[in-house]
């Protein structure tokens, strides 16, 4: 019994086996799969350290900086580049905060960092400055972004020169702007002084047919009146035996020489208007002898062209019978000839009117006329030099053209102005003003009662000082009635040698000489001997000239031409003096 088994203790012992079996291989399977984990976690490890390897390789070998730091901004690690880029070795950038780098503090303050960005995933893009030990500016662009470790990862690209070319870029754009703007102001100016020439080139071809209309109207007005002198005086030999003949002759060459003098003067006139030559002189000018000078000169005056049928009215204020004025009395009489002139000129019948009356209560000059009017079109040029009227199928009516230039001119230098009113073939009325101030005087009898003048002078001396032959010899013919002895010279060094050795009483110097001037000898003279009396003769005629001989001690100054009448009574007034 004690070896014997039942079916049943076999059967356990088959499991039991098959049991042991199988635990064993499953065992040897946990073996192999143990083995091959451990296998692959070891691979994993490999790879997990070249991948790290590959990872730091190329942030080192990186040609853009890289720094990486914590979330707080603690930098871990920094490549070879971002050495370069800050000039600061690797030891000196890890460990620091990410603020404590050399960044300009400017553009820190204007861009800061933005953490709370980083924070919600977002990656960041900014600019900033370094400045390196050495004091170089380098500019950085910075890509920055958390990493899924919260580690802070940033690129920072070099754009120095970028910057630079920007920066170079946009001074030349501001330069080339500022260029184009002074191109566009340049072409601006050029256009308008295009413009401008053109109107100028306009205005000058305008003038110089003025000018030519001008040189032809004064050949055709000079070359009357010559025509006239020269013909009368060549017939005057021809009619020595009939004095009627002559005294017509001798009228008529003086008319025309007169007028050949305002010609001269018209000329010298505008020409100093125009160059600023002209200047005032004010004293006392009593109205009522002015304009009763004018009525009685332009009576004679419309005899002498003919014009008689043309009646002449003085209109004037009452109250100013007794009023004078302080201006220049010269030319505001001067204003009056030309404008009554022009009113005879242009009228063939009907009336001329001249005198003041109040508008706007101010005393306001005019001279009227019912001659050919003034179209509307030519109100401006009236005034412009050489312009003329001309009367559709008429002659021109002659003169230089500059007579209203003239009192324009005139009114401007005495702060005055003029205006008109026309109508044309109805007649013209020029009004003018200017500045003047008013007094009430006692009015004087200025009748004189002149004893005849005695013209005779024989134990007087008189020096001829002329550089003309033909003027030194018509002073003699002036003189020799009179019965004065007279020396003659043409040079004023030896003009102050006769003054010593002959002791004239009187010298009539002329201005411009061969040697010195006759203000010069007429300066030297005075001073060595004071008592004789010089009087300038000068063939300029404005105030300036008259000055300077007076201020070199000239008694008197003669303006040539120079004639009979002014000169014998200047010379019996002061040889009367001195007797």
């Amino acid at each position: 019994m004690l070896f014997t088994r039942g079916k049943n203790d076999r059967s356990g012992d088959e499991l039991k086996k098959q049991q042991l079996m199988k635990l064993q291989k499953e065992n040897t399977m946990l073996k192999k799969s143990y083995r091959s984990e451990i296998s692959a976690h070891h691979d994993i490890e490999r790879e997990l350290q070249l991948s790290k390897q590959r990872y730091h390789t190329l942030i080192h070998l990186a040609s853009e900086g890289i720094l990486i730091g914590t979330r707080q901004g603690i930098i871990t690690e920094s490549n070879e580049q971002m050495s370069v880029i800050l000039g600061m070795p690797r030891e000196q950038i890890i460990g620091k905060h990410i603020t404590e780098l050399p960044f300009k503090k400017e553009v820190l303050d204007k861009y800061p960092w933005r953490f709370d960005l980083l924070e919600k995933g977002e990656s960041v893009v900014s600019e900033r400055v370094f400045i390196r030990p050495d004091g170089e500016e380098i500019f950085v662009e910075i890509h920055t972004r958390m990493m899924p470790d919260r580690t802070i990862q940033s690129i920072y690209l070099n754009i120095s020169e970028r910057k630079r070319s920007e920066h170079l870029l946009k001074e030349n754009s501001e330069r080339i702007e500022a260029q184009n703007s002074e191109y566009i102001k340049i072409n601006e100016e050029l256009f308008k002084i295009n413009r401008e020439l053109k109107i100028a080139k306009e205005k000058a071809e305008e003038s110089d047919k003025l000018k030519t209309a001008f040189l032809q109207n004064m050949s055709h007005e000079i070359r009357t009146p010559m025509n006239a002198i020269m013909g009368f005086s060549d017939l005057l030999k021809y009619n020595f035996d009939d004095k009627n003949k002559l005294i017509s002759f001798a009228e008529i060459i003086g008319q025309r020489c007169n007028d050949l003098l305002d010609i001269i003067n018209d000329i010298l006139d505008i020409s100093r208007i125009e160059s600023g030559q002209l200047s005032l002189k004010i004293d006392d000018c009593s109205l009522s002898e002015l304009f009763n000078e004018l009525k009685i000169f332009f009576d004679e005056y419309k005899a002498r062209i003919g014009k008689n049928n043309i009646d002449l009215r003085l209109e004037t204020l009452p109250e100013l019978a007794n009023v004078n004025i302080r201006t220049d009395g010269v030319k505001l009489k001067q204003i009056f000839i030309n404008l009554l002139s022009n009113a005879f000129k242009f009228t063939t019948a009907g009336d001329v009117k001249f005198g003041c009356q109040r508008i706007d209560n101010e005393i306001v000059f005019f001279v009227s006329d019912t001659g050919i009017g003034i179209p509307e079109d030519k109100h401006e040029a009236v005034f412009e030099r050489f312009t003329q009227l001309r009367q559709e199928g008429s002659v021109t009516p002659g003169g230089t053209g500059l007579g209203l230039p003239i009192v324009k001119g005139l009114l401007n230098l005495m702060g005055g102005k003029i205006w008109f009113q026309s109508e044309p073939q109805k007649g013209t009325k020029f009004y003018f003003t200017l500045k003047f101030e008013t007094s009430t005087l006692e009015k004087e009898d200025n009748i004189e009662n002149r004893e005849q003048m005695n013209l005779i002078f024989s134990d007087k001396k008189i020096l001829i000082v002329e550089d003309d032959e033909y003027n030194a010899r018509y002073l003699r013919e002036l003189l020799k009635p009179t019965d004065v002895k007279i020396s003659e010279t043409k040079f004023g060094i030896e003009a102050i040698e006769i003054a010593g050795s002959q002791q004239p009483d009187i010298i009539l110097m002329d201005i411009r000489l061969p040697d010195i001037s006759g203000i010069e000898a007429t300066s030297q003279i005075k001073q060595l001997y004071p008592d004789i009396k010089v009087f300038a003769q000068t063939a300029y005629a404005s105030g300036e000239d008259r000055q300077r001989a007076f201020d070199a001690g000239c008694s008197e100054c003669l303006v040539k031409p120079i004639k009979r009448e002014p000169l014998l009574e200047m010379i019996a007034r002061h040889l009367s003096a001195t007797s």
